[in-house]
């Protein structure tokens, strides 16, 4: 049975015994179920991996005592951002998870024609909190050596701005594209590219003059499959057949 992975704030030592309290040691005792003996690996805020066993429970906290430091995976074959428009309800929130456990490296939130954003200044900040704690659980859960980044949320045109193509092929899902997904990572551009960044759209897609600006910006339109699915299905159908069609 595989050990049950706890991301912890700050970093953590080589050896000793660290105490913890608040929401995670409430989500240990109520929903983890941990007991004294119970063996986890512990992650703190540099990545690094620990082999840590529950040495005493209390009301308010618990004791972990550190055993060993653990060897660290292997890199990622590669490194895929997802750039995605913003959507209502928890859909956006279900890329976050799942592509957070196929593999994703880091999440683009963009504002885009179609986007139905209702969201205000003042309740921007639970929301990345809330962005942020998904992706985090989602990394225990898939047992991830780092958690990914969700970054502040931004227009089309800025996030187009940020792209290094010296470094990374980009990729824009339409449903027009003459060329598909799967052929698209047989062409050396976008099969030998470490870094790789994904666009996708709100429902209903891009319209024509942001796909012309993807385009004009150096990003490949391919589509996926033959038939239209829904954005959160869309993102990570194409996450999988990026990340682990190799596997």
């Amino acid at each position: 049975m595989s050990l049950r992975h706890l991301w912890l704030d700050g970093p953590l030592p080589e050896a000793g015994c660290i105490t913890i309290d608040g929401e995670i040691h409430h989500r240990l005792t109520h929903v983890n179920r941990a007991r004294p003996g119970d063996r986890f690996v512990l992650r703190g805020c540099d990545g690094c991996a620990y082999l840590g066993v529950v040495r005493a429970m209390g009301r308010a906290d618990l004791r972990f005592e550190v055993l060993e430091v653990l060897p660290a995976p292997p890199p990622p074959k590669r490194h895929i951002t997802v750039t995605q428009a913003v959507v209502r309800g928890d859909r956006f929130d279900e890329v976050l998870r799942h592509g957070t456990e196929i593999g994703a490296a880091a999440f683009h939130p963009v504002i885009t024609r179609r986007t139905v954003h209702r969201s205000t200044e003042g309740d921007s900040g639970n929301r990345s909190a809330r962005w942020q704690a998904i992706v985090r659980s989602a990394a225990e859960q898939a047992q991830r050596d780092r958690i990914p980044p969700v970054h502040p949320t931004t227009i089309l045109s800025q996030r187009l701005d940020e792209l290094d193509h010296d470094t990374t092929a980009a990729l824009v899902l339409d449903p027009r594209a003459s060329m598909s997904l799967g052929a698209a990572r047989h062409k050396p551009t976008i099969g030998n590219a470490d870094s790789i960044a994904l666009f996708v759209g709100p429902e209903g897609g891009y319209c024509d003059e942001e796909v012309a600006q993807l385009i004009d910006a150096g990003v490949w339109p391919v589509r996926l499959g033959s038939y239209i699915l829904r954005t959160e299905v869309a993102a990570i159908a194409a996450l999988a057949t990026l990340l682990l069609a190799d596997d």
